[in-house]
C-alpha cells in the first residue's frame, strides 16, 4: 500500500517537478482549452436553434390539432392545414440535423478533455507512446469538430432554402 510519504518521496527524486516545469506542462494541458471555448461557443449557437426549432415545431402541431378540432370548414383552415403538413416533416428533418450536429460536438469536447488528461500523463511519464496517443485525440478531436459544422453547415443550406421557398410561396398568393 502506498503512504502519502511515499508519493511525496517519489515526487522529490529523478521526476521531481519544479515551477518552471510545472507551468509548461499546464501549459501543454491547457492548449485544447481553445478548442473547448471554440465547441463551446458554436454550441451555443447551435442551442439557440434547436430550440427555435423545437418550438416552431411543438406550435405548429398545436395550430394543426386545433384546426383539426375545428368545426368550422374554410379556405383558410383547409390552406393552412396543407401547409403545415408539408412543413413538419421538413422542419423535424432540421431539428435531426442540428440535434446530430450538437451531438457530434458535444463528443469532440469530450475528445478534447480527454485529450488534456493525456497530455498531463504524456508530460508526467514522459512516454512517446501516450503523446503520440494524446495527438491522435487531438486531431480525431478537431475532425469531429469538423464533422458537426459539416452537419450544421448542410442545415444552415437546407433552412435557407426553406425560407426562400415559403418567401416565394407567401408571394405568389
Amino acid at each position: 500500500m502506498t503512504t502519502v510519504g511515499d508519493l511525496r518521496n517519489y515526487i522529490h527524486r529523478e521526476k521531481s517537478m519544479d515551477i518552471e516545469t510545472t507551468a509548461r506542462a499546464m501549459q501543454y494541458i491547457l492548449a485544447p482549452v481553445v478548442m473547448i471555448s471554440a465547441s463551446a461557443l458554436i454550441l451555443n449557437g447551435m442551442h439557440g436553434r434547436y430550440s427555435n426549432l423545437n418550438h416552431r415545431l411543438r406550435e405548429m402541431a398545436r395550430e394543426r390539432l386545433k384546426l383539426l378540432d375545428d368545426q368550422h370548414e374554410s379556405v383558410y383552415k383547409s390552406e393552412r392545414l396543407d401547409y403545415i403538413d408539408n412543413e413538419l416533416p421538413i422542419m423535424m428533418r432540421h431539428y435531426v440535423q442540428v440535434h446530430q450536429a450538437i451531438t457530434v460536438m458535444y463528443i469532440a469536447v469530450m475528445l478534447y478533455v480527454i485529450n488534456m488528461f493525456m497530455i498531463a500523463i504524456a508530460y508526467q511519464t514522459q512516454s512517446a507512446t501516450i503523446a503520440l496517443t494524446a495527438l491522435i485525440f487531438f486531431l480525431v478531436g478537431t475532425s469531429t469538430s469538423l464533422i458537426g459544422l459539416a452537419i450544421n453547415l448542410r442545415e444552415f443550406h437546407d433552412s435557407h432554402q426553406l425560407t426562400q421557398s415559403e418567401i416565394r410561396r407567401a408571394l405568389s398568393q
